[in-house]
């Protein structure tokens, strides 16, 4: 939940409308998926904004009135990364003062890190995995999604 509105409810609004305040809500956002979700809570949604703003200037790149700085400003919002680090720093110092390394080995390490680069279920690793899952994933919408790949312009 934390995840989806930091990204497309307060980041729209701020790339949308140019709104600092809609930004630092996003941090806000963001700070309790750390919470809720670890690293990835902020890892994931800065990626996606990052990328966003590299499509939208090369979408505008010719437009005269956009200019790229004003968006790298508005996602590295110095206050909202102030207010990030207040929300979601207090759960992890207490976590490390009580558990220490195994804190950094265990939640970080494993539950984070190794999940994400290193297989569960190495027997389930085939090339075609993704081929299967996404569609199934995206079931009732994958029919329409389908559809309307005839209407894209692939020039």
């Amino acid at each position: 939940f934390f995840f989806t509105l930091a990204i497309f409810g307060y980041s729209y609004l701020a790339f949308t409308n140019n709104d600092k305040s809609a930004m630092v809500k996003a941090y806000i956002a963001a700070a309790l998926a750390v919470i809720t979700k670890g690293p990835i809570g902020i890892i994931l949604p800065g990626l996606i904004l990052l990328i966003y703003v590299c499509a939208r200037y090369a979408i505008h790149r010719k437009d005269e009135i956009y200019q790229l700085s004003k968006d790298i400003k508005l996602l590295f919002n110095p206050f909202g990364l102030l207010v990030f680090i207040a929300i979601a720093s207090p759960w992890y110092i207490a976590m490390y003062s009580i558990h220490g390394e195994q804190f950094i080995s265990g939640f970080l390490g494993l539950h984070n890190v190794d999940r994400a680069l290193v297989s569960e279920h190495p027997k389930f690793d085939v090339w075609y995995y993704y081929l299967l899952i996404v569609p199934l994933s995206l079931l009732p919408w994958t029919p329409v999604i389908v559809y309307h790949l005839k209407d894209i312009n692939w020039k």
